[in-house]
């Protein structure tokens, strides 16, 4: 009994050093793909920010020229 706890012991002591290495070892992919979609996010909403200027520039132009027709 004593032998067949001690080897539960060691099994446990390897599934847990073995478990915390996966994790470490996931931790660097995560990291880099949190950081790509951060700069996929950061890309877009310049890309809506621009889209929204151009809009913006475009009704102020109308605007402008309905003005000047008066």
């Amino acid at each position: 009994m004593r032998t067949i706890k001690k080897l539960a012991a060691i099994f446990l002591a390897i599934a847990v050093v073995a478990s915390s290495a996966a994790i470490f070892a996931g931790i660097g992919p995560a990291v880099d793909l949190l950081a790509s979609f951060e700069k996929e996010y950061e890309k877009n909403l310049f890309k809506a920010e621009s889209n929204l200027l151009d809009v913006a520039e475009t009704q102020r132009g109308s605007i402008a020229n309905a003005l000047d027709r008066k």
